[in-house]
């Protein structure tokens, strides 16, 4: 029985969902702020408008590295399902091999 199907399922769970919570709780956050910066006074105002423009890029820096990610694990999940279909008839014989023990 292979669990590499199951891995992949895995992983790409936890990584979706550290995609969706990067995205929930940099929306959360840029709301928060919104409301926060209409309700200051106006000395504090570019103060708090230049900690959710540094916010915003950080999630935007945040959701890159996860896509990054994301695509390099379905690059090479591509690659491997590639060599291994390739390769079928040589895996089947290393099985039989090493059952026999010859």
């Amino acid at each position: 029985m292979s669990t590499k199907p199951y891995i992949g399922v895995c992983t790409r769970i936890v990584i979706y969902s550290v995609l969706a919570h990067l995205v929930i709780a940099g929306v959360g956050f840029i709301s928060f702020m919104c409301k926060l910066i209409d309700e200051t006074h106006a000395d504090n105002c570019s103060l708090l408008g230049m900690l959710m423009a540094q916010n915003i890029f950080v999630l935007f820096l945040e959701i890159l590295i996860v896509v990054a990610i994301m695509s390099v694990i379905v690059y090479a999940n591509k690659k491997l399902r590639k060599i291994s279909s390739e390769h079928t008839a040589d895996i089947d014989n290393l099985k039989k091999t090493v059952s026999t023990g010859a």
